[in-house]
């Protein structure tokens, strides 16, 4: 399996790709379609910590509830995403 993202624009009720596509006359292709801005952010997610963390959740014999997570992320002094930058070493 090919997995590739790439960017188009619908006119005319049809999506043109901005590419050049390299596929079969007639090859089924299966399109997931979100607005700029969302693919924008989801090429900041870190999938590799992503995985990593779904199997950790999946390793746990009990799951928190979302109570007892509320209270362990309200120790966190100050917002939350300055923490995360300040970790990363981003600015």
């Amino acid at each position: 399996m090919v997995i590739r993202e790439l960017d188009a624009i619908y006119e005319n009720g049809l999506l043109r790709p901005l590419e050049p596509l390299t596929l079969g006359e007639a090859q089924r292709v299966r399109i997931t379609i979100s607005d700029s801005s969302e693919a924008s952010v989801q090429r900041l997610v870190d999938h590799a910590l992503l995985e990593e963390v779904r199997a950790e959740v999946a390793k746990m014999q009990r799951h928190p509830t979302i109570d007892e997570v509320r209270e362990a992320l309200s120790s966190i002094k100050g917002n939350m995403s300055d923490v995360v930058m300040t970790e990363r070493g981003e600015y």
